[in-house]
């Protein structure tokens, strides 16, 4: 666990760390954080401290909680009809049903 440059000894790349740890129930994440290395410092404290206090959540369980495929479509078919496109109900919902 800990700051990574994953770019490290690639002549001409610039700078890119990613931070890794292990959450309260032992999985290990990786985390992309960019090429300021103070910065993945702070993240990766700031993890860690999360991790500790019991206020962590992975992203993607965030994001997909209580989201179903279908619950998304719908979502992206009534943003499509909003830019104008349409035809997408149809071959979405083959899919769906």
């Amino acid at each position: 666990m800990g700051i990574y440059d994953r770019n490290k000894g690639r002549p001409g790349k610039p700078a890119n760390y990613w931070i890794s740890f292990v959450d309260a129930h032992g999985k290990q994440h990786f985390e992309k954080v960019g090429p300021d290395r103070r910065e993945a410092e702070r993240l990766y404290r700031q993890r860690k401290r999360a991790v500790a206090d019991g206020t962590w959540a992975p992203p993607a369980a965030l994001a997909a909680a209580g989201t179903t495929v279908a619950m998304y479509a719908e979502g992206w078919i009534k943003r499509r009809f909003e830019d104008g496109k349409k035809g997408y109900e149809g071959a979405v919902g083959l899919k769906l049903d």
